[in-house]
């Protein structure tokens, strides 16, 4: 890694990947893409070069695009390229090309922080009727206040949901969902250089934030999402924890659909205003899977 102090007056450090590094990474994935083959062994490496590139900036950023890599590792009799390993290796290669330095700031951020609460509800599959759901979230914010949303979940999350393993139920995956969508909806100004503290009900949607990744595939694709999501905001930190589900206020707009009119505004009563929910894009015009390199351009400003 090298730091730069040149912008030490304005209380940060720039960490970043060395230029020597990003070149080896780069030979390394170029080598791989002329063979077309990735044994286990070349795997290994390339794992743990692309991990020690992220992880000392980036934390969990990565993670989960590096999974189908670190799980070739331990396949000592494949070598062929998958759909889900050119993903990986087509988004090592962005990397090498396009990862910004982190800036470090130098004093403990003195602000309040954004205390944010969200929740999904969700409803079994029914013979051919599809699993569906409805998201929602609740924000308590030091400058501006009480904030609220609600959307349904889109249909076609549940198709592409079904094209990796057809379930009984989606509510994990529309937990983890459910988490990104404040940071798509508020401004962007809310949240750049505060602390801020997100709670979820659901102990398998917060394990897999905390970790970066997860072993169900479209439940790592989501949370790769969501951490290219927090990282274009600039937060000066993120807590993620649990809340029992009677003590968390974002179960209620997740219910909305269920609620008369007159119980909904005795609900919400001490909410504030509600806001238009922005709920991630997970496919392409094609309805297939959204790649590591186009979530992550869209997060760098990169084309």
């Amino acid at each position: 890694m090298t730091t730069s102090y040149a912008r030490v007056d304005a209380g940060v450090v720039l960490m970043d990947v060395t230029t020597k590094r990003r070149d080896k990474l780069r030979e390394l994935v170029r080598q791989i893409l002329r063979d077309r083959s990735l044994p286990s062994g070349i795997a290994g490496s390339l794992f743990g070069k692309a991990r020690f590139a992220l992880s000392p900036c980036f934390g969990s950023l990565g993670k989960a695009c590096l999974q189908p890599i670190q799980a070739r590792a331990d396949q000592r009799h494949s070598s062929g390229l998958t759909a889900e390993l050119a993903d990986s290796i087509e988004f090592i290669e962005f990397v090498c090309d396009a990862l910004p330095p982190v800036e470090l700031p130098l004093e403990p951020c003195s602000l309040d922080p954004v205390v944010i609460f969200t929740d999904a509800e969700g409803k079994k599959r029914d013979g051919h009727v599809l699993p569906t759901g409805h998201l929602g979230f609740v924000v308590i914010h030091p400058v501006h206040g009480r904030r609220y949303a609600s959307a349904a979940v889109p249909p076609d999350w549940v198709k592409l949901f079904d094209r990796i393993k057809e379930r009984q139920t989606y509510i994990g995956q529309f937990e983890l969902a459910a988490a990104i969508t404040p940071f798509l909806s508020l401004p962007a100004d809310w949240f750049a250089g505060r602390p801020v503290e997100l709670w979820v009900d659901n102990t398998g949607a917060v394990g897999a934030l905390v970790k970066g990744y997860s072993g169900v595939p479209d439940c790592a694709r989501i949370v790769n999402m969501f951490h290219f999501a927090i990282a274009k905001l600039g937060l000066a930190s993120l807590w993620i924890d649990y809340v029992p589900s009677e003590s968390n206020p974002g179960d209620i707009p997740s219910r909305l659909h269920e609620m008369s009119a007159a119980e909904a505004e005795r609900e919400l009563r001490d909410f504030g205003e509600p806001v238009d929910m922005t709920v991630p894009r997970f496919a392409d015009a094609n309805g297939d899977w959204l790649s590591s390199v186009s979530v992550a351009a869209s997060v760098w400003g990169r084309p």
